[in-house]
């Protein structure tokens, strides 16, 4: 927390704050209302604290919110916190915010979940011992353990913000790291995968991971569980695995809270789970319903009792069973990780794959149609056109995940042969959010769209986040 506080303008806390207060659009009342109504029901499954304590922590813990949430409109997603730049002078929150050419928040506005996260991170901080003095410096301690947990240990998508004004990409991070773990659950899994069929093991394992993953585990484990896998979330330790590998960071290194909340995740649904099933007449009697030829729903709703055994065992796991619990969890991050530590830069790839997915509305034609209507100027006859013309491209075929660069280039200029040749690489990385490497089919209409349409100019501002140091006006090629 003070690494990254100290990058900031001291009065950076109550800059927000004063920024916020004086908020009147829409989006701000609705998130006052919002988190008023969650501010008391927000220690459920927290470590437990007096009900005096409680009273006394909301209005700080409704400033952290606030300020967050106002932090989080400005904050580009692709920043991390602790490799983040000196802000430059503009007219946000006390003089001091990011470039102008930070074209999207963290936050659209306040995300359920929010309060949970913020309340543990008031844990974290001591809001457990706290004596009622130094409430400043508990609160922006707080505020700064949130930053780092939302931007630097967690996937800085987590809570999807605003990601093309669709609700179905909020928590497209949380759930990036969800299908994750569900594809590796199937390996940790292997009796419950079989027997259950794939499909039921995904709809059944995945109502599971979205009520863990989303919440941290928060109201899903004991506290003294959740306080330890949050003390390894926000307070690191060189002597644990994924800090001995994981010590330097880039682009290809997952973001320590993956790993974390992959290796739990498995080794709940381990213990939880493919233990305590492996043998019994329940899951049996699953498999008994699958091959009867049952459809999915009908599996599924037999498979009910197992998914509600498993959320029940972990919530109520006995202390004596910790130690073979969280052995469990550190075998499953080494494994993750790999002898030279190589692996956990493979699941953050697994993951973008996966959240590019989701953007792209994979296996659903009509919402994919529906989303590229609404938000470009091609009608559907049109966007099946293009479909078909990017399948009939010689080098259509050498990625099986969407268009590659080479193809792209191609693309680009038989549609746009005034556009200069040279920045095909620089647009296609901009149309590859996540850096997988393809472009996925709604994000390819997307930039062919953008680029049919107006002055060269404009065409350029695909490209980049061009606006001046104060972010008076867009520049232009003759800026350049």
């Amino acid at each position: 927390a003070e690494a990254i506080k100290s990058q900031d303008h001291e009065s950076y806390f109550n800059s927000l704050l004063a920024v916020s207060a004086h908020r009147q659009d829409d989006v701000a009342v609705s998130d006052r209302r919002q988190v008023a109504r969650d501010l008391p029901r927000s220690w459920n499954g927290l470590p437990p604290l007096q009900r005096s304590d409680t009273r006394k922590l909301e209005p700080m813990l409704g400033r952290i919110m606030y300020a967050y949430i106002e932090r989080g409109r400005t904050v580009c997603p692709k920043s991390r916190a602790l490799g983040m730049s000196r802000p430059v002078a503009s007219p946000t929150a006390g003089g001091w915010g990011l470039p102008a050419t930070s074209a999207k928040g963290l936050l659209a506005g306040y995300p359920q979940g929010l309060n949970f996260m913020a309340g543990m991170c008031l844990m974290v901080a001591g809001a457990k011992w706290w004596d009622g003095r130094s409430k400043k410096t508990l609160e922006e301690t707080a505020f700064w353990l949130l930053a780092a947990l939302l931007e630097d240990v967690l996937d800085p998508d987590f809570f999807g913000a605003d990601v093309r004004g669709d609700q179905q990409m909020a928590y497209i991070g949380g759930l990036g790291m969800r299908s994750i773990i569900l594809e590796h659950a199937e390996e940790y899994c292997p009796t419950l995968f079989s027997f259950m069929g794939g499909e039921a093991f995904a709809s059944s394992l995945g109502n599971v991971l979205d009520q863990w993953v989303l919440s941290l585990f928060i109201g899903c484990a004991p506290h003294r569980l959740l306080e330890h896998l949050w003390d390894h979330l926000l307070l690191p330790s060189p002597y644990h695995p994924t800090e001995s590998k994981m010590m330097r960071r880039g682009p290809a290194v997952a973001p320590r809270g993956l790993i974390m909340a992959c290796s739990f995740s498995l080794a709940a649904l381990c213990c939880c789970g493919e233990e305590h099933y492996a043998e019994s007449d329940v899951l049996r009697q699953v498999k008994e319903v699958r091959e009867s030829g049952a459809c999915i729903e009908d599996i599924t709703l037999e498979a009910g009792e197992i998914v509600m055994g498993i959320r029940s065992r972990l919530l109520q796991w006995e202390e004596k069973d910790d130690t073979h619990l969280l052995s469990t969890a550190t075998r499953i991050i080494v494994e993750l990780l790999g002898v030279d530590g190589s692996g956990g830069g493979r699941l953050w790839k697994e993951c973008c794959v996966h959240k590019s997915r989701i953007m792209d509305y994979s296996g659903d034609i009509d919402n994919q149609f529906r989303a590229l209507v609404q938000g470009t100027h091609f009608d559907i006859s049109e966007i099946g056109r293009l479909r078909e013309a990017l399948r009939s491209m010689p080098n259509a075929g050498r990625s099986a995940e969407g268009c590659d660069r080479e193809t792209f280039g191609q693309l680009v200029r038989d549609t746009v042969p005034d556009f200069p040749s040279h920045l095909c690489d620089r647009l296609f990385d901009k149309l590859d959010p996540f850096k997988v490497g393809h472009l996925t089919f709604v994000e390819l209409v997307c930039g062919i769209s953008a680029l049919s349409l107006g002055s060269m100019d404009e065409k350029l501002q695909v490209c980049f986040d061009l606006f001046d140091s104060e972010g008076r006006h867009a520049l232009t090629l003759t800026d350049m």
